[in-house]
């Protein structure tokens, strides 16, 4: 019974790693993204205007379907490893389960626009 609480404690310091993994990337992709295409390519296209404004609107959409798409296999992960079957043992709403991942996503997107707009 110890061994199985040991690997259940390794497993949950695996899935918090990953979530910062997470976390980090999507305030990390923003960053590498407008460095990469502003400041490295800006000069080999001409606008007439400042290149950046035509960049910022591409990154905030990609880093919002990047976002979406961990709130996607953060879920998935959860309904396979059967934590909705032991949350729907308890007194909560069902919509308080998909609420807490989609709270979660929109905190990660704001923070990842918003560095896009410190940067640009």
């Amino acid at each position: 019974m110890a061994r199985l609480n040991e690997a259940d404690l390794e497993q949950k310091k695996l899935e918090r790693k990953e979530q910062i993994e997470s976390l980090l990337m999507a305030i990390g992709l923003p960053i590498a993204i407008m460095v990469m295409f502003v400041y490295v390519f800006g000069g080999a296209i001409q606008t007439g205007t400042d290149y950046v404004n035509y960049v910022v609107p591409g990154v905030i959409i990609t880093c919002v379907g990047f976002g979406s798409s961990l709130i996607t296999i953060s879920v998935t992960q959860d309904m396979v490893g059967g934590l909705f079957e032991r949350f729907r043992t308890m007194p909560l709403l069902p919509s308080s389960l998909m609420l807490g991942h989609v709270i979660g996503g929109f905190v990660r997107n704001a923070m990842a626009t918003t560095v896009i707009f410190l940067v640009a």
